[in-house]
């Protein structure tokens, strides 16, 4: 192999260089790190190293790999002398071992075995460089036999689901929901930390999304107490029929605009009545007024959708 590092200096500057490294850092070993001739990797910014004498090859494998910014999948294999060095021995026993004259140790690189003499079986190679060679075979063989690497396949699976009960969800949405509300008259800081906590129906229903959402995403997060992939999936499609569903009624009044998990947007005619007041025998309260549309389309829920066990 043509080193550019002999190339590019003549014998007695590199001598005297090499052994000039060795009285300052005794501790330390001189390597010429080069990319072997037709190799596909990208080369190295910097040649030239100080290595520390303790450190093992396959340490040195991993160093490399980061410097070159080697994918997982690609192979590296080391050349010192045309052989590919044991990665459990010491960079300074392979100083020791394969040092040239000008005290400098030559290290080629490359992504595949170039030389035939290769004094290393499978086994002994390093286990990232194992696996990219596996990778990199199967993948091949995938690609010639099957003409594809990935394979992807659906299958429909039927199972048994308990309708068990975690009070847990229920209690923290019911906590949730109650705890504006929730006042004492004798205490008037209680009442009026509550009133700050009174938020718009749109508001409380987007706090309500947002915990039923980080429910769902903790119930389908592996290593959950509540892990359920059946209740995942029970999830989703209850709320796409309910959506579905909701859709098919705001067709026959108005316009749907835009669907989403909890809610739709939709454009209702003017005569279309918005709030509805009831009049009640309370003279605490003799009105009490609802969402029309809110209370349409709970009703639905209510009457489609309510497990009476």
């Amino acid at each position: 192999m043509r080193w550019e590092f002999k190339i590019n200096n003549p014998y007695e500057s590199r001598r005297a260089e090499g052994e000039r490294i060795r009285r300052e850092y005794p501790d330390r070993c001189a390597v010429i790190v080069e990319r072997a001739p037709n190799s596909r990797i990208a080369d190295l910014p910097s040649k030239k190293y100080l290595v520390p004498n303790d450190l093992t090859v396959g340490q040195f494998y991993f160093l490399i790999r980061k410097r070159i910014q080697l994918r997982p999948e690609d192979a590296l294999f080391f050349f010192v002398n045309n052989t590919i060095p044991s990665t459990s021995i010491t960079m300074g026993e392979l100083y020791q071992q394969h040092a040239d004259e000008d005290k400098f140790l030559y290290v080629a690189y490359s992504d595949e075995s170039v030389y035939a003499n290769n004094t290393l079986s499978f086994h002994e190679l390093p286990q990232e460089t194992q696996l990219s060679i596996e990778r990199k075979r199967l993948a091949g063989y995938c690609h010639k036999a099957y003409k594809k690497v990935n394979h992807t396949r659906e299958e429909t699976r039927e199972t048994t689901v308990c309708q068990c009960e975690n009070s847990f969800y229920v209690d923290t949405v019911r906590a949730f929901r109650d705890r504006p509300n929730a006042s004492k008259k004798d205490d008037l800081n209680e009442v009026k930390r509550c009133n700050n906590l009174v938020v718009i129906h749109d508001s409380l229903q987007l706090a309500h999304k947002c915990i039923l959402n980080s429910f769902y995403g903790y119930v389908m997060r592996r290593g959950a107490r509540w892990y359920r992939m059946e209740m995942g999936g029970i999830v989703c499609t209850t709320g796409s029929t309910i959506i579905k569903r909701t859709r098919e009624l705001v067709e026959q009044i108005g316009r749907p605009l835009e669907l989403d998990t909890d809610g739709i947007w939709c454009v209702l005619p003017a005569t279309f009545p918005e709030n509805y007041e009831l009049i009640t025998r309370d003279p605490s309260r003799p009105k009490v007024v609802i969402s029309y549309p809110y209370s349409l389309l709970n009703l639905i829920i209510k009457d489609h959708y309510t497990n009476d066990q």
